[in-house]
């Protein structure tokens, strides 16, 4: 392939792994972000086997292993009662069975480690506070258009990647496709100081706690400083007009679907509202010369803990595939052809698990039963297929 020159939208977390692996493979690339700069945003995420083998691949091991940890197990809980009703084992187990860590830290972490390694990329220039706006191309040109303060500049390319997030601006107005649908849903984050988690075995596993219409999820993040804390809620779509500090409303809704964790946190804990959207469907390109990765394309329920992991693992087979074929286009055919199924199975699985975690009494009585009389080994076999892959 002649040299390429490739234009990303977004320095996310996909959009940072696509610079790296790109850079990696000789090509030129422009990072576009219409962040002033790249702050500590977001909450906690999760890095499975399959999404740690591939940022392996770039030698960021070791900046992963200082700012992540590496729970021992999760801990499936009755969200009323808070029994325990059966255990998936992570740590040591993870790592033999899959040849990779099952690690947990905070996403802005995540984000800086790939940013500090960009830096020191020569292939890679980054422009911030340029919102992207549209595009158009020719047979072998695209052509980027950015605002800053609404003075609009525009930059070319041989192939646009998409990775502007769940509420793409040039998903919808580049490319004309639909918005993505609220699940009437909202995810309420916080981050609990380590000094204020009286429960150790909170800094060393993966909790989750199943309720009727709701689950909460808790697991330590930037090196165990802090626990971070998921409630998935029903709610409205009106609801995404909160953000911060709505402490005693967010936490009495928690109460009524968690009572069981009032002895982990407080009427005072501050919560941040995330409403849940996602795409019925993966959408990788519908355009010669570009390409919709991560959340720009396939925006999932975070019910298998795999969205920033199938984002990771687009920046891997994107750039192979423009490193491995003649042109650009027939680079992005294949990538479809190799993402679509996968993806789709992610998203069909964390459907279902939404449904699972959310089943109400009696079903919800069946669904602890099965689960406590499944080994251990059985639950985590379940991942086999997400979690053996690799790039």
């Amino acid at each position: 392939m002649k040299p390429v020159r490739v234009l990303i939208s977004g320095a996310g977390i996909s959009g940072l792994t696509t610079a790296l692996f790109l850079s990696r493979s000789g090509f030129e690339v422009v990072v576009f972000e219409r962040a002033e700069q790249l702050a500590a945003i977001g909450a906690g995420l999760q890095l499975s086997p399959n999404a740690w083998k591939t940022l392996q691949q770039l030698g960021l091991e070791e900046a992963l292993n200082a700012l992540g940890t590496f729970p021992n197990s999760i801990r499936l809980n009755n969200g009323r009662s808070g029994k325990q009703i059966a255990t998936v084992p992570l740590g040591k187990t993870v790592h033999e069975t899959y040849g990779a860590p099952y690690c947990v830290m905070h996403r802005a972490d995540l984000q800086s480690v790939l940013y500090n390694a960009c830096k020191q990329s020569q292939q890679i220039t980054f422009h911030f506070s340029k919102s992207c706006v549209n595009f158009s191309s020719s047979e072998d040109q695209v052509t980027l258009e950015t605002d800053t303060n609404g003075i609009r500049e525009l930059a070319q390319g041989n192939l646009l990647v998409i990775a502007d997030g769940i509420h793409s601006n040039l998903r919808e107005a580049g490319l004309g496709l639909p918005s993505p649908q609220f699940q009437n849903k909202i995810a309420w984050r916080s981050l609990i100081p380590q000094n204020e988690i009286e429960d150790e075995n909170l800094l060393e596993d993966t909790y989750v706690w199943l309720s009727s219409k709701a689950h909460c999820v808790s697991y330590p993040v930037s090196g165990g400083q802090y626990v971070n804390f998921v409630a998935i809620l029903p709610g409205e779509e009106s609801d995404k007009t909160f953000t911060t500090d709505d402490r005693l409303n967010g936490s009495s809704k928690l109460f009524e679907y968690f009572p069981s964790i009032k002895q982990y946190i407080s009427h005072d804990t501050t919560w941040t509202a995330w409403p849940l959207y996602a795409y019925r469907n993966p959408l990788c390109s519908t355009h010669p010369l570009t390409v919709l990765i991560g959340d720009a394309g396939h925006a999932m329920l975070p019910f298998a803990a795999q969205g920033a992991a199938m984002g990771i693992e687009d920046a891997a087979i994107l750039a192979r595939q423009l490193k491995t074929q003649s042109t650009p286009k027939l680079a992005l055919v294949n990538f479809e052809h190799q993402r679509f199924s996968r993806v789709s199975n992610v998203m069909k699985l964390a459907k279902s698990n939404g449904r699972i975690y959310h089943l109400p009494q009696p079903l919800a009585f069946f669904r602890d039963l099965v689960m406590r009389n499944s080994s251990p080994a059985s639950l985590l076999k379940r991942q086999d297929w997400i979690y053996n892959w690799e790039p």
